[in-house]
């Protein structure tokens, strides 16, 4: 009896041994404090075949001299299978490699508007391991055919004898006048009847936009799109919009400015330009539970009226007009019997915009003097340009 206790003992200590050992060699002593693809976190318009992978970690209980000996990158096409190690887009296998900045994807080619996700494993020289939480991504659209049609459209288009190309310095000829024009609103509506999944908005509107859905902002960006060279290419921007639809009956609601696409000939400048009147493109890819999808698209059947902006240009600031609100104007239920049909105009190739255009920083304003009713002098404690 002794003789098979004593056995037993020493069978039992070598297997926990074992199973203390193989806890050790898996543990989590590797944190991950920051993960990036492609210089970013969790980003939404990727338009790469092959971006990047980054992270940066820090070690348990402030261990010294701890390096990266390996890594292994894993992508899939759903979160469930990735939590369940499923790879089924790339799995990088273990790379012997001290390098965690801007490590390439290889895996299989990418779709257009689609959300992948992925993360990253690491091991150390002294025995550290971590594996990071799971990120997502989402691609651009990466063809003109993945607008699903969709059409630039405007309150009305610029005759061809007004665009002014390459733009001249300061006014121009006199005879081109002031050369005012509309700064619209744009709307539609549109229904959903199922359960919701992803909705993500590709849109671009020229000169700057603002994107409303049930009258709610759906993004923090300021003058957006990025500028450029127009007659060669627009920018277009990517946004998450799952949080703002509801289920039944939404709208969305898009505000149009002229920034450097139209430059009226007023006021303070050092450009005059008409590349086109204010326009715009979208294409709306909602994504259901049940794998089925919905496309609203910019096109003939959206609604267009001038809005309370009077005045608009990149140098000489915006007037507004708030008698001429309309406060609901991007709600569902908003009667739009007065607004005009939209018109169908030329547009420009599309580029995925790569830059932020995010609000950085605001300054509170003071006021100083009150002559009168109409004129107010403030002070906005920074001097900006």
């Amino acid at each position: 009896m002794v003789l098979m206790y004593n056995r037993f003992v020493k069978h039992s200590t070598v297997l926990i041994t074992c199973i203390l050992l193989a806890l050790c060699a898996n543990s989590q002593s590797i944190v991950f404090n920051k993960l990036h693809f492609n210089g970013e976190v969790e980003p939404i318009n990727i338009d790469i075949a092959r971006p990047t992978f980054s992270w940066m970690f820090n070690c348990e209980k402030e261990k010294l001299n701890v390096k990266q000996l390996a890594y292994r990158i894993t992508v899939s096409s759903s979160y469930e299978k990735l939590e369940n190690n499923i790879a089924d887009i790339w799995d990088s296998k273990k790379v012997l490699s001290i390098t965690s900045i801007n490590q390439t994807y290889r895996g299989t080619k990418l779709k257009s508007a689609k959300t992948y996700y992925w993360r990253v494993e690491v091991w150390g020289n002294k025995k550290e391991y971590g594996k990071s939480i799971i990120q997502k991504f989402q691609t651009a659209l990466f063809t003109p055919t993945d607008w699903n049609d969709a059409k630039w459209i405007a309150y009305e288009e610029i005759a061809d004898s007004a665009i002014i190309v390459p733009a001249v310095h300061q006014s121009g000829k006199k005879a081109w006048g002031k050369r005012l024009n509309v700064l619209p609103l744009l709307r539609k509506d549109f229904s959903i009847n199922k359960k919701l999944k992803n909705a993500t908005a590709f849109i671009s509107g020229l000169g700057h936009f603002e994107m409303t859905v049930n009258s709610t902002k759906v993004s923090n960006d300021f003058l957006a799109p990025g500028w450029s060279q127009y007659n060669q290419h627009a920018l277009y921007v990517a946004y998450d919009i799952t949080e703002h639809i509801t289920n039944g009956k939404n709208a969305i609601g898009v505000m149009l400015g002229n920034g450097f696409y139209y430059i009226p000939s007023q006021r303070y400048r050092k450009l005059t330009g008409a590349f086109g009147l204010p326009k715009m493109i979208c294409n709306i890819v909602i994504e259901f539970e049940d794998g089925t999808t919905q496309n609203i698209i910019s096109d003939q059947t959206w609604k267009a009226a001038p809005s309370p902006i009077t005045f608009s240009s990149i140098y000489g600031g915006e007037d507004y007009d708030a008698t001429l609100e309309q406060t609901t104007w991007d709600t569902p239920n908003f009667d739009d019997s007065n607004w005009r049909n939209v018109v169908i105009v030329k547009g420009h190739p599309l580029k995925a915009q790569q830059i932020s255009t995010n609000i950085w920083s605001e300054h509170e304003s003071k006021l100083l003097n009150k002559f009168n009713d109409s004129v107010l002098v403030y002070d906005l404690k920074q001097n900006m340009s």
